[in-house]
Parts: C-alpha cells; structure tokens; sequence
C-alpha cells in the first residue's frame, strides 16, 4: 500500500477526528461518543477504501493505455542484450500481466521456493472472488530454478480484492503467508503440503474501532512453526503473536507512543524464542520528503511486551519525480535476518543530507539485537538513488542482501545483490540481477525506467543459492511486473 498517500490521507483524517472530538467533548454523551468514534473509524474505513480503489483504478487504467498500445508484451526470452552476471543465471518474468510487490521464501529443509505477488488484470479464480488485486502464487521444487505456473493462493469468494502478501517457511518447510483484504484487515494462512493446498484464512487484524484499517503484514515464524508473529501499521506501529500454529492471535499491541508514522518492514524469531522486527519511523505527516528512524523492536516474552529503538536516522530523501510517484516514495526502508548462527543482520537506504543520495547500509547484531555494530556502506555513495533493501539468511556466516539502484544513469533503475560469507563482516562483488536489457517496453540494456511496488524479497535455499523477486515497470501507476532471478 502507497505510504505517501495513506499519510495525506491521515493528515486530512485528523483534522476530521479532531474537530469531531471536540465536538464530542463539549456536547456528547459517553454513549454518544462512542458511537461518533465508531462512526468516524468506518468513515476512515472508507476512505481508505476509496483510496485504494482509485490507486487499483489508476494501474488497471496505465495497463491498459499500455495493452492498446502493444506496450504490456512480456516475454522472458528471445535475442537481446543480457549481462553476464558470474554466478547468476537469466533474469525471467513471473508472468504477462501486471504484478507487483513480489514476497518470496525459501525452504531450508528442501529444494521448495514460493513467489507470491499481487496481480493486477490477470484472471480471476471466480466470478464472485477477488478482482482488484489477486494473490498469484508459483512454486518451485529445484531451488527456484524452475516454476510450476501461477495458482491462486486463495479463492477466497465474497471477497473484493486482495493486496500486500507475504510469505514464510519454518525449518520443516512448511508455509505461511498472510495479506491484506475486506473488511480492511490481515488475513493469515498455512500450507504443510509444499504449498499444494492451504487453511482457510484466518482474521488476524480485523478491522475495528481501534484499527478501522491496516498496512501491510510481515511475518516471523519460530523454526518449529508454532510461534508467528506479524507486525503491521495503522499510523502506530502494531504487534500480534500466535503460539498454536497461526490458529488463534492475541490482539494487537501498539508497540510506539511518539506519534510517528510508522511502517512495520519484517521480523525473525530467534532460536530460543526472541522475536526481532524492523519498521521505518517517518517523523512527520505530509506527502514531503522527511527524515526517518531505523527502528528495532523486540519481544522477550512471546509477545506479550515489546521494546524499540532507533538505530539510526535517515536525513529527508531525493524527492521521486516518475509519473504518479509521490514524493518521498524514497523514503528510508529496512530489513532483517539472521542465519543458523544466530547472527543477525537489518539492512537499510539512508541519506546524510536532505536531498542527497540514499545509500545502502548494513548492521550486525551477536546478542538478539541489543546492540548493533556501527553501520556498512555497501551501495555507491554520491548521487545514486537506491531502495527497497532486502537481506536474508542462510547457513553459517551467510548472508545476502538486495536492493535497487540508479547507478547506470539515463534514469533507470536495475535490481543489485552482494553476499557475504561471513555474517556481514565483508561483502563480495556486487551483481547487477536484473541482467535482461529486453523483454517488456520498460526494459533496457541499461536498465529498467522505474522500481515498481513500494518493496520485494530475497531468500536463500537450501543450496545456499540467493533467489530474488522485485518489480519493474513503466512508472509508480505502471504497469509493470514481477521479474526473478536465481544464483547458478
């Protein structure tokens, strides 16, 4: 979901729930002031709705400008230019249509790797189910070499749309995923047949006076699969825990109190238990670039208290000027993992000075993220532009971490990866994996125009082969779609 637009919207939703409170306070009965909440929280519901309908609206429209025009044609082979990438093999498209936001996850007891992402103007598992957005699903049983062509993670009928997914194996392989969908809330999960069929969903974060409505999951699973943990945002940053599997969920516990904006953006569970996220604290509301807090929040207990700090601070980002892109759509992002040594790592974009570049940087932690070594560069400084860091875990000592930047000029992104063997003390030759100057009419030998969605993924399999999946496109509208690639 676009943070940019949630956050004006927010702006505008204050001055509305303030004055309404006011009003409340000085004429309204409690009982009447609970129902004014509980109206104001659907009021917001629907609001949010409406913006997602029009950012839905606006993709689908892109799409089919571009579909008139013969500029949606997707191939993932043919001649063209290609970069010869040691180690990593051709860069491949997930399929024709217009996907985004691509989670994916690796089993470490097996050859399995999913790729889930949304799907816009593809087909629909019925007549009656989803079709805003779909949650297409391909499966891999070779290390994500080859895939199994799409299937729809949930039929899901009665249901208008679906967005934001992400997905998650525990140490046996079997899966999780969780996503957003009406009534504006997270929905959870779980497959222990390598993906073949799946739970019926699960509310975990419904909407509800409290929270009328919720940004993208992100889940941590223990390795024995009976502890996950999704972390969310609704303005405030938030935290559920399940101790069955994913079959009941605590409520939500708000973990911040410093009015931020915040964006929760992945989590571990540690070997004995401990549950580490990261989130991206922006610390104003508006639709300008702003500085940003790294933040690391850490549950000891199962969940039932948290703890957080900020680890770092991003000065304001280069403003983002592709069509319909809002303006801090750069804005500092995080991420984290850890390997079978339970070292962990958070990999974040942050620039020095307002305005200036956005750099990759990294962080280790040996004690559950108490403390954290002094930060890494490990993306070009100066002018270049780079999003969306993505880590994962493996083996001892590995490693993994991707991202999108700039570099090439001629204003076009690619999709870069570094390894390290061990656990982030030194960092291999960077690899440009968006390696295909051909394929769709954004791809060029240089690159593709624009990083579509607002994130991607990155994990390791059981060969210790990275596999990631990210989103390239025309543009923020787009369209565009989910591209991949695997190390040989």
């Amino acid at each position: 979901m676009k943070k940019s637009k949630l956050i004006a919207l927010v702006v505008a939703i204050e001055i509305v729930v303030g004055l309404a409170f006011v009003t409340v306070w000085h004429y309204t009965a409690p009982t009447a002031a609970r129902s004014a909440a509980e109206s104001e929280a659907a009021q917001e519901e629907e609001q949010e709705l409406a913006e997602r309908r029009l950012e839905t609206r606006a993709r689908i429209q892109a799409f089919r400008i571009q579909e008139r025009s013969g500029g949606t044609v997707v191939t993932d082979s043919g001649p063209g230019p290609r970069v010869d990438v040691k180690g990593w093999g051709d860069e491949q498209v997930f399929s024709k249509y217009n996907d985004w936001e691509p989670a994916v996850a690796a089993d470490p007891s097996g050859g399995y790797v999913y790729m889930l992402t949304t799907e816009y103007g593809g087909p629909h598992a019925c007549d009656g189910c989803p079709k805003w957005g779909v949650m297409r699903l391909r499966i891999s049983s070779d290390g994500g070499h080859t895939f199994a062509p799409p299937t729809f993670l949930c039929d899901c009928p009665g249901k208008n749309w679906q967005a934001d997914p992400i997905i998650e194996t525990d140490a046996s392989g079997n899966v999780y995923a969780a996503w957003l969908t009406n009534p504006f809330g997270t929905v959870f999960s779980r497959s222990t047949d390598h993906g073949q069929t799946w739970t019926a969903p699960v509310e975990v974060a419904p909407s509800s006076t409290g929270i009328p409505w919720n940004d993208h999951p992100w889940l941590a699973v223990s390795d024995n699969g009976q502890d996950v943990y999704i972390g969310f945002n609704q303005r405030a940053n938030y935290q559920v825990s399940s101790h069955d599997f994913g079959q009941t969920w605590s409520q939500p516990i708000q973990t911040n109190t410093d009015g931020g904006y915040y964006f929760s953006l992945g989590g571990t569970v540690m070997p004995d238990g401990d549950a580490v996220f990261v989130d991206a604290d922006f610390l104003g509301h508006g639709s300008a670039p702003q500085p940003v807090d790294i933040v690391v929040v850490r549950s000891t207990d199962g969940g039932v208290t948290w703890t957080q700090q900020a680890v770092d601070r991003s000065a304001a980002n280069p403003p983002c000027t592709t069509a319909g892109c809002p303006a801090y759509q750069y804005g500092a992002e995080v991420s984290i993992a850890r390997n079978v040594d339970g070292e962990l790592l958070i990999a974040y974009t942050a620039s020095r000075k307002p305005g200036g570049g956005m750099r990759v940087y990294v962080r280790r932690s040996s004690d559950h993220g108490v403390t954290w070594t002094p930060p890494s560069r490990i993306s070009p400084k100066g002018g270049v532009t780079a999003v969306f860091p993505q880590v994962a875990g493996g083996a001892a000592g590995r490693f993994a971490v991707a991202w999108a930047d700039d570099r090439t000029g001629d204003q076009l992104f690619n999709t870069w990866e570094r390894d390290s063997m061990d656990s982030g003390n030194s960092w291999g030759t960077v690899a440009r994996i968006s390696n295909l100057g051909h394929g769709a009419g954004y791809k060029y030998p240089a690159g593709y125009v624009f990083s579509y969605g607002d994130y991607f993924d990155i994990d390791i399999n059981n060969a210790q082969q990275a596999f990631a999946a990210w989103g390239e496109g025309y543009s923020y509208k787009g369209p565009g779609g989910t591209w991949y690639n695997v190390q040989e």
